[in-house]
């Protein structure tokens, strides 16, 4: 035999043996749900856990009841994470009528800076700085205590879309895979499937949440590819149900408005598509995707909201050591709000490291009123009230839009309007 032969034989050979290996590996036994959901937290925790990530978040809103077109917003932001010490920089530029393509040239419209902890006596500080433009003075708001959920859900607010490529999808408290990874009504398809070029296995879910599917990488194992949740009007939806009223028409006793088909959801679908991955050291992670939400009405017309994602995420333990995880410095009388879910109306300052009660008593009346107002504009759109851009009862305002129009107070509304989940905290 020839040494061409002898060359062709083996190169036959390896790729027998290859293709043996990949169908091995596909026909290896079928894992469990809990399976899927322990690796994809694994993954997660290894490369969330001490990190450092970048995150940019394109936005466009496709409404027709919306005269002037459609809007669009970019968002970015740095997270730095050591421990349980969380230090966010998060930045928004002015809603558009013209689509960003790129990363705007022109000065941020407000920078969020967030650190969770602050201290023992605060669960979470964010200070927010105005740019050029910006109709709304700097301002801090202090949040005294919260749960492990309501931190993540307040986190991810600012995160310019990281968790979300993660599988934290509006509507829910929680991501997807914890989601499904609770339910008791799920399975695993029997064969994997292809998403684009990608083997999967297929796993579905209901719930009081709605109906679930999540398709997970074969090959890089934990690795969420793409998720779908459907709700219709009996599931659950942020804090309350997908069917209900719009608490905001509801607030300013127009009961009739809010019964009105156009102001009624009657489904709403969410899905992320993970469409590049990227290696940090052996783990890989969700680099790009596009996160799609559609709202249909009683009316049959239909709002979607596309959000296109992108994150690089880098664990360099000397770069987070050498991290400052701070804010500030917040001059002294910066106007705080306390986001602890009472409703006092009473106005507050930043002094000396701590909120003590302004002592101003017009400028106390004055803030409660603006908390009042403010309070009706932010029910009236489920999510901060832009009036003219988001309908009665929208239910998905993606957070890179949320402050563009709502104002400083609205961000402590979260505990006042129960169906804000975007809205930040």
């Amino acid at each position: 035999m020839s040494r061409q032969s002898l060359t062709l034989s083996f190169v036959v050979a390896l790729g027998l043996l290859s293709l043996m290996g990949n169908v091995i590996a596909r026909g290896a036994k079928t894992p469990t749900v809990a399976e899927l959901v322990n690796a994809h937290d694994d993954l997660q925790k290894r490369l969330t856990g001490s990190s450092v990530v970048r995150a940019q978040q394109f936005t466009e809103v496709v409404d027709p009841k919306n005269e002037d077109g459609n809007v669009f917003g970019f968002v970015e932001s740095e997270i730095w994470r050591l421990g349980d010490r969380t230090h966010i920089l998060n930045w928004h530029w002015p809603s558009s009528q013209e689509p960003y393509s790129k990363h705007p040239i022109g000065p941020w419209w407000r920078q969020f800076t967030v650190l969770a902890p602050y201290s023992k006596g605060f669960a979470r500080v964010t200070f927010v700085e105005t740019g050029d433009g910006a109709d709304t003075p700097p301002y801090v708001v202090v949040t005294p205590t919260e749960d492990s959920a309501a931190g993540r859900l307040g986190l991810r607010a600012r995160e310019a879309g990281a968790a979300d490529l993660w599988g934290f999808l509006h509507g829910d408290s929680a991501p997807v895979v914890v989601t499904i990874g609770g339910l008791t009504s799920r399975n695993i398809r029997a064969a994997t499937e292809r998403i684009g070029d990608v083997e999967c296995w297929a796993v579905d879910g209901a719930g009081p949440g709605g109906d679930y599917t999540l398709w997970f990488d074969v090959e890089h194992a934990g690795l969420l590819r793409k998720a779908q949740v459907t709700k219709l009007p009996q599931h659950n939806f942020v804090e309350g149900k997908l069917g209900d009223l719009s608490p905001g028409l509801l607030s300013q006793g127009r009961k009739e408005d809010a019964e009105r088909p156009e102001h009624r959801l009657t489904k709403f679908v969410i899905t992320l598509e993970v469409s590049e991955i990227a290696a940090e050291g052996t783990d890989w992670y969700p680099s790009r995707g596009t996160i799609t939400a559609t709202e249909i009405y009683g009316d049959e017309h239909t709002r979607i909201v596309i959000q296109r994602i992108s994150q690089q995420i880098r664990r360099d333990a000397k770069v987070l050591e050498e991290h400052t995880f701070q804010i500030g410095p917040i001059p002294d009388g910066t106007r705080a709000f306390l986001n602890d879910g009472v409703t006092s109306g009473v106005q507050y300052q930043w002094r000396g490291g701590e909120v003590v009660p302004a002592e101003d008593e017009d400028a106390t009346r004055r803030m409660r009123g603006e908390v009042d107002s403010l309070r009706q504009s932010n029910r009236s759109s489920d999510h901060g009230g832009a009036a003219g851009f988001v309908s009665y009862r929208a239910a998905f305002l993606p957070a890179s839009l949320v402050l563009v129009f709502c104002g400083g107070a609205a961000l402590i509304l979260r505990n006042l309007s129960k169906r804000g989940a975007t809205a930040p905290r």
